[in-house]
């Protein structure tokens, strides 16, 4: 706030304000007005995405496309923007695009756990559980967060006990 007093035109503080408005206080209305606030002043990928995210918490899904498709084309190379893309395709329900995005990461980084995590929830909310499950238990090492998955892809199978066993030491 004290930044944005100084110099009312500066975006990065603005970002910042609409993101604690949507983080912290759930204000989603805040929020919209400074993400809209801070594109007026020109392009910035990191308001794009974030505004992005908040449409899509909206179920407002062609505009948060259209947000995250400009933040990707601001900053092309920022894996964060893409993962956000992989999450709002797997919300909309369009698997098939969520996973090729995220093979397209795993391509560039082949140990980036996160990707591969997006391309394996992607098979167990297709019903593709099997998939899922052979690709977790590649994984090393089997932290709690890929023991999660493989639990998920588990029960995804019908196999409640295992999902269960797999847990209980978390």
């Amino acid at each position: 706030r004290k930044a944005l007093e100084l110099d009312p035109d500066l975006v990065t503080p603005r970002v910042n304000l609409a993101e604690f408005a949507l983080q912290f206080d759930w204000d989603w209305g805040r929020a919209e007005r400074e993400f809209q606030t801070a594109l007026a002043k020109g392009p910035n990928s990191s308001a794009e995405q974030s505004y992005g995210f908040l449409l899509l918490f909206q179920k407002r899904f062609a505009e948060a496309d259209e947000h995250l498709r400009l933040a990707q084309e601001e900053n092309p190379l920022a894996t964060a923007q893409i993962r956000r893309t992989v999450l709002a395709r797997i919300e909309e329900g369009r698997f098939a695009q969520a996973r090729e995005l995220a093979q397209g990461l795993l391509t560039r980084f082949p140990n980036m756990l996160g990707a591969r995590f997006m391309v394996d929830a992607t098979y167990v909310l297709e019903g593709r559980p099997d998939q899922a499950l052979t690709d977790y238990q590649k994984l090393e090492p089997q932290g709690p967060m890929a023991k999660m998955l493989e639990a998920e892809a588990l029960a995804g199978q019908g196999r409640r006990d295992e999902a269960l066993s797999l847990m209980r030491p978390f």
